[in-house]
């Protein structure tokens, strides 16, 4: 049987994910980390909130603003 480690949570993180940033992406995450004093992983889940949030504009292309 295994021994789990650590602080006992009520919302496990189970699923991991690495992306590759630009240099701005990150002066961008480190300034809003800062600015909130949440780590890395905290902010990057608050933004994927944030596109639950966000209303998609009728008409518009998935990949018109890059």
């Amino acid at each position: 049987m295994e021994v789990k480690r650590g602080r006992p949570t009520k919302n496990p993180k189970q699923s991991k994910i690495s992306v590759r940033i630009d240099a701005e992406c990150e002066a961008i995450l480190n300034q809003y980390c800062q600015e909130t004093g949440k780590d890395r992983a905290d902010a990057v889940r608050d933004g994927i909130r944030r596109l639950k949030k966000r209303r998609p504009r009728s008409g518009r292309k998935e990949n018109e603003h890059e």
